[in-house]
């Protein structure tokens, strides 16, 4: 059973040569922390990993919100992903010398807005009924190979019937449209 620990928000960190208060450090990959105070050599310390920090940036716009990465060799905040590490996300643009960063934020990337589609408008063409009971689902699967199997072809009966009833509905519904058509309703 997990066992509660600490809260996360920094972390424990014994450095092989002294750290200076607020150097960046990489704890992994993909993983770092800010140091809130001087660390020296082979002595036990703490890093910040999350909260938002001003860092120097590099060249270049960075978007709100967006992904940013660690110039180790520049020392600062970059929108380029290549030869530099995921650090964080930008918590507003920002075009000038520093940007606010999100310290390990998500790394998701851009997040947009799905377009919606327009609404199919099917018709009697397109349903085609079919037999549920010639369908049997057989295989191997990564998860419970066989309980998947048995489980779908359990539920062969309830997808028959539906298929019945829908069929069913079809055919009241193309009844409906020739009687309005027969009573001039529908051209």
């Amino acid at each position: 059973m997990p066992q509660f620990i600490q809260t996360g928000n920094s972390l424990d960190y014994t450095p092989a040569a002294d750290v200076a208060a607020g150097a960046v450090i990489q704890l992994g990959d993909n993983f770092f922390g800010v140091a809130p105070r001087a660390i020296a050599a082979g002595a036990l310390g703490a890093v910040s990993v999350s909260g938002v920090y001003a860092f120097p940036k590099g060249a270049g716009a960075i978007a709100a919100g967006a992904v940013v990465y660690w110039d180790a060799d520049n020392q600062v905040i970059t929108a380029t992903a290549a030869a530099n590490a995921y650090i964080g996300r930008a918590i507003a643009a920002a075009s000038g010398s520093t940007v606010h960063v999100l310290l390990n934020g998500s790394n998701l990337g851009a997040m947009t807005t799905p377009t919606p589609q327009t609404a199919p408008t099917p018709t009697a063409a397109d349903v085609t009924p079919t037999s549920i009971g010639d369908v049997t689902v057989t295989g191997t699967y990564a998860d419970d190979d066989d309980g998947i199997a048995a489980g779908i072809n359990a539920n062969r009966a309830d997808v028959a019937t539906l298929a019945t009833n829908l069929n069913k509905l079809n055919d009241d519904l193309a009844a409906v449209v020739a009687a309005l058509k027969t009573s001039g309703v529908f051209k």
